[in-house]
């Protein structure tokens, strides 16, 4: 949640605010850097979404099975 916050307020400042803009223009490092870490973590909670499923999943077949089915 906090991610998907943090890249929506850049993206939103960015658009809105030019000294922000050019803050980040004059910086290359800052916003390569900034970039590859919000590349991560979006990527990291995608792989724990997908791990969710998964072991939902899992839980459901598990379950499933071992119900008497009379």
């Amino acid at each position: 949640m906090a991610v998907t916050l943090l890249a929506s307020a850049v993206i939103v400042l960015d658009l809105i605010d030019d000294r922000f803009r050019q803050w980040w223009s004059a910086r290359a490092l800052a916003t390569d850097t900034l970039a590859g870490i919000l590349v991560v973590l979006i990527a990291v909670l995608i792989v724990n979404q997908k791990v969710g499923i998964r072991e939902q999943r899992q839980r459901f077949h598990a379950t499933t099975a071992d119900a008497p089915w009379s």
